[in-house]
């Protein structure tokens, strides 16, 4: 998915966060924060077991959706979106129909052995870390506009600070 800039609409609000010079984050990859540093959130993939746990770590340390990419070897900082307003536009792992409000997930194969950081799939549990704000038809691939949940908000610290940030 190199470097696919998913923002399509709406204020952002960008922070900076540090990341590891052995990580690859591409622009529009959902971001986890893990020991202080930004990861995909597919890095989180068949490290903790069963999906049910891969998936509440990823919902848990998501903190958003990168503006910016970081190659292997860089150590820049990343931009990372953090706004509850911003629209992304992500394809649907399964077909299913979804509708406005619907609540959506990063996929991750029941197995835990597949995730895709730029990926999404209808999730009615509470690892939901984005609304539906397009239906569609029952497709699988098709786009999906969504916007990040108010519930799996990032809360950094007032400077902008990642180091001191805290995940409401």
């Amino acid at each position: 998915m190199a470097d696919n800039q998913r923002y399509r609409r709406g204020p952002t609000t960008l922070i900076q966060v540090p990341v590891a010079s052995a990580i690859v984050v591409e622009k529009g990859d959902m971001i986890v924060l893990v020991s202080g540093n930004a990861k995909p959130i597919d890095s989180l993939y068949n490290t903790t077991g069963a999906a049910a746990t891969i998936k509440e770590a990823a919902s848990d340390g998501f903190v958003g959706i990168s503006h910016s990419a970081s190659p292997s070897g860089s150590t820049d900082d990343i931009l990372v979106d953090i706004s509850l307003e911003s629209i992304y536009e992500f394809p649907q792992y399964a077909a299913a129909a979804v509708s406005v409000g619907d609540l959506a997930a990063v996929y991750c194969a029941a197995s835990g052995d597949n995730m895709n950081a730029q990926q999404i799939t209808a999730d009615t549990g509470s690892w939901a870390m984005f609304t539906v704000v397009r239906e569609h038809t029952s497709v699988a691939g098709v786009n999906t506009l969504v916007k990040m949940t108010p519930q799996k908000a990032f809360n950094p610290a007032p400077e902008g600070n990642v180091r001191d940030a805290q995940i409401a």
